[in-house]
């Protein structure tokens, strides 16, 4: 009978040290042991390394001219670094100036605008001088109306509802009076009455009114945003 004992009592402790080398198929994982902890430490510093030339910023999708004017003035009064294409003109553009309130200091103070900012009564956009500028309405040129601020050979496309006023430009393409067909070549961009450096201004009026009721251009222009 003891020896039956003995048996016994060896098989249980057998059973138990298979139990603590090979867990069952229910056991779930534990957490990492120690010896994975260096592996995981060098995933992470390999990771963080690259952070910083994942968060460069990428090229600009576009050409963009000088930041400042010889003065030192800048030359862009909004963070919006996208370059934008329109119907109106050939390539892609970022925006100077939007329309509206506007710490640029080519405008007196308004008192609807915080602090001491003024109005701009268009959209400025960046462009190298000479670019191709097209009409994306039918109208007529309607020149002599818009006054020097605009250059002095700025013009108006007239519509049977809106005047499209652009601004700056070294060369108007059509004549006085002149039927314009959408599509069609108009005008090459400039400087011309521009202190901030070669642009396209862009301004949208109701038919024969004045800057004081001039529209939200953005619609107008259609705006398509190049990545």
């Amino acid at each position: 009978m003891r020896q039956l004992l003995a048996i016994a009592a060896a098989g249980l402790v057998l059973a138990g040290c298979a139990a603590d080398t090979e867990p069952s198929g229910d056991a779930r994982p534990g957490p990492p042991t120690s010896a994975r902890a260096p592996e995981e430490s060098s995933e992470m510093t390999s990771t963080s390394a690259a952070a910083p030339a994942a968060s460069r910023p990428s090229k600009p999708a576009c050409k963009v001219g000088p930041a400042h004017t010889s003065d030192g003035t800048p030359r862009f009064w909004t963070k919006d670094k996208r370059c934008f294409r329109s119907p109106w003109f050939a390539k892609a553009h970022r925006v100077m100036i939007y329309f509206g309130c506007t710490k640029a200091p080519y405008y007196p103070h308004d008192p609807s605008c915080p602090g001491r900012q003024g109005i701009h009564h268009g959209v400025d956009i960046d462009m190298p001088l000479g670019t191709v500028v097209r009409s994306n309405v039918r109208g007529r040129i309607v020149k002599g109306t818009v006054g020097s601020a605009y250059g002095s050979r700025a013009f108006i496309v007239r519509t049977r509802k809106h005047d499209f006023l652009i601004g700056h430009v070294r060369k108007a393409l059509l004549r006085d009076g002149a039927r314009v067909r959408k599509g069609q070549r108009i005008a090459l961009s400039g400087k011309r009455g521009a202190p901030d450096g070669p642009h396209l201004h862009f301004e949208v009026r109701p038919r024969g009114g004045s800057y004081l009721q001039a529209l939200p251009p953005q619609r107008f222009i259609d705006f398509r945003v190049k990545h």
